[in-house]
């Protein structure tokens, strides 16, 4: 899924119903894979019509695994596999770097590790979260 999940579910219970769906239609062990652009990024802010976003934190919220761990920590995240009834784990996750910062890489200007931390506070750094997920059933 390119570019679909920011679209839709505006409301919980909207997203909810489309997160079941994806899940349910997923064969046990099976991959999705999914790119949705950085919320601190112009392309998310400059289309109306984007009604969620997203950070890897988002995905991991929707593995039970993931949620046990931090139930265990009383950490403070929406439990959303246990909330959603999905169970998704990240097989790979990852923010796509924009093309001026990778730019900036080629040119020696500056190292991946720095565009990796200033994509942590600045804003127009990443310009996707892409990833991979598998249905655990």
């Amino acid at each position: 899924m390119k570019h679909v999940l920011e679209h839709v579910g505006a409301t919980f219970a909207g997203f909810t119903a489309v997160m079941r769906e994806l899940y349910r239609v997923t064969a046990p062990g099976g991959i999705i894979e999914i790119h949705v652009p950085h919320y601190r990024h112009g392309s998310y802010w400059s289309d109306p019509t984007h009604v969620r976003a997203f950070t890897l934190t988002t995905f991991k919220m929707m593995s039970k695994a993931m949620n046990d761990k931090w139930i265990a920590r009383r950490a403070n995240y929406t439990m959303l596999a246990y909330a959603m009834n999905v169970d998704f784990e990240i097989v790979q996750g990852f923010n796509s770097v924009d093309q001026l910062w990778l730019a900036k890489i080629e040119s020696g200007e500056l190292t991946r590790e720095q565009v990796v931390e200033a994509g942590e506070t600045l804003w127009g750094v990443y310009r996707e979260v892409k990833v991979r997920l598998r249905a655990v059933k």
